[in-house]
């Protein structure tokens, strides 16, 4: 195999990588509230899966944003995809609201109406809590809301930069993977249709 083969075959091989990361936090998530509900709904894994969630939202769409900026800069070298990639998913850092502006198929196919980050500054110091607000157009065509904590919050909680205490229901919990599982699904709809359509193209 050539050296530059092998090369893009490794950074296809990175950003599949990032996805698995992403699909295996959901498959994570979904088991803990399968427990959970085993355990009468205690909710001794809430906290859990908060934090794989805000990571697999973050992650599935980075990776889809990956795939692009590689078909898109297919014949630039190496390095350059590699910086391109790493400038831009740092750049989005953690903002859930961000990111998923750069994957406007991803946000429609999810029914995504609008995200909203809630936490001490924007709600005026009034409630201890930092989390986005995804409004949602749910299955039956009604609009609903999932929480999201913002990943520093899901990691510190009271010692976050953001104080955050706000606890989630079993109906909450029940919604956030749902959804998960949906982003999961339509994640690899859209990852495969992108390359499909790059190498219809590109034939030679």
């Amino acid at each position: 195999m050539k050296e530059e083969s092998h090369g893009r075959n490794q950074i296809v091989g990175e950003v599949s990588y990032l996805e698995h990361i992403g699909q295996d936090f959901i498959k994570s998530a979904t088991l803990l509230l399968e427990e959970n509900n085993k355990q009468g709904g205690s909710g001794t894994y809430f906290s859990t899966i908060n934090l794989l969630a805000s990571q697999a939202l973050e992650l599935l769409p980075k990776s889809l944003i990956a795939v692009d900026i590689c078909l898109k800069k297919n014949n630039e070298s190496l390095e350059e995809i590699c910086r391109a990639i790493d400038k831009k998913l740092a750049c989005l850092g953690h903002d859930l609201d961000d990111i998923f502006e750069e994957v406007l198929e991803l946000k429609i196919v999810l029914g995504i109406i609008k995200i909203e980050r809630i936490n001490s500054k924007t709600m005026n110091n009034k409630d201890i809590i930092d989390e986005f607000c995804f409004s949602i157009k749910n299955d039956s065509g009604n609009e609903e809301m999932i929480r999201i904590k913002n990943l520093e919050a899901a990691r510190y909680g009271l010692f976050a930069k953001n104080r955050d205490i706000g606890g989630n229901s079993s109906d909450d919990m029940k919604n956030i993977v749902y959804f998960l599982n949906k982003l999961s699904k339509e994640t690899g709809n859209i990852r495969a249709k992108m390359i499909n359509e790059f190498d219809k193209n590109n034939k030679t």
